[in-house]
């Protein structure tokens, strides 16, 4: 199981996932970085972007 764990939490799709829930919950001031890998990193900030995107929308709908 540990293998498994550690190969999921090497995916794009976790960095990605990871990015869109902790901007989602704990906002802009929140963030992590792989070390060796520049494309975990990008899929991070692209789940982070899209939290703040949907973000906007969202306080738009409520307003």
């Amino acid at each position: 199981m540990s293998k498994l764990l550690s190969w999921w939490r090497e995916t794009l799709l976790h960095a990605y996932l990871c990015g869109l829930y902790e901007r989602t919950r704990w906002g802009d001031g929140f963030g992590r970085t792989h070390e060796l890998n520049q494309d975990w990193n990008e899929a991070y900030d692209a789940g982070a972007n899209h939290a703040d995107w949907f973000n906007e929308i969202m306080q738009g709908v409520a307003t």
